[in-house]
């Protein structure tokens, strides 16, 4: 136990000057705060700790702009996810978490590429005009997340294009038919990507276009 270094990880150690590496390994469940802030912060800091962090951290760790928050000389060896029911939260429905090794190098490593909106331009677009857009598409919610709503269909009583709300779906105009029918065939995917959260299921605006643009786009 004594090369192992175990050690509990609390918010203190964002506030601490760690001169030298005493550890060899740093294990921890760090406070989350929202979008991940707290969890990056303490990893990053945990990196002057030890050269080895295994840490049980949101699975929105996972999205394009909290990586890319996450100190370029850590590295990421493993990433497991956890059951649904490991933690309950205090709504008493279970946390989706991951388990991640990461471990400190000299080199830096590469941030992520995020894809644009204008790379998708010409295929469709965001807007916040119900009234031009042609779909909507769930953004967040265990239901509706990735789900997508034809303007002028009938899917009966409340739940119909003009009953989405601007709070919980994206309203978007598409050049054609066939990127309606891509978008949809894509909603598998969708509804997995917004699994990257602590709760509640959502979906970015980044994970839409990359995966958009991962099957269409050359």
């Amino acid at each position: 136990w004594k090369n192992m270094g175990l050690k509990v990880v609390s918010k203190n150690l964002i506030k601490e000057k760690v001169m030298k590496k005493e550890y060899d390994i740093c294990l921890m469940n760090p406070p989350y705060g929202k979008n991940a802030n707290l969890a990056i912060e303490v990893l990053n800091k945990s990196k002057d700790l030890a050269d080895t962090i295994i840490a049980i951290l949101p699975r929105t760790i996972r999205k394009p702009v909290a990586v890319n928050r996450i100190d370029e000389h850590l590295h990421l060896i493993s990433d497991e996810t956890n059951s649904d029911d490991t933690f309950i939260g205090s709504n008493g429905k279970g946390l989706t978490t991951c388990t991640q090794r990461w471990v400190v190098k000299d080199t830096k490593r590469p941030q992520v590429t995020r894809k644009t909106k204008e790379e998708v331009a010409k295929y469709f677009e965001f807007t916040k005009d119900i009234n031009a857009a042609d779909i909507a598409l769930g953004r967040v919610g265990r239901g509706s997340v990735g789900e997508i709503y034809l303007k002028g269909k009938d899917y009966g009583r409340r739940n119909n294009y003009e009953d989405r709300s601007p709070n919980s779906h994206y309203f978007i105009k598409v050049s054609s038919k066939k990127v309606i029918k891509q978008l949809q065939d894509l909603q598998p995917e969708f509804k997995k990507v917004s699994l990257n959260t602590v709760s509640n299921p959502s979906l970015s605006i980044d994970e839409i276009v990359t995966l958009y643009c991962e099957k269409y786009v050359g």
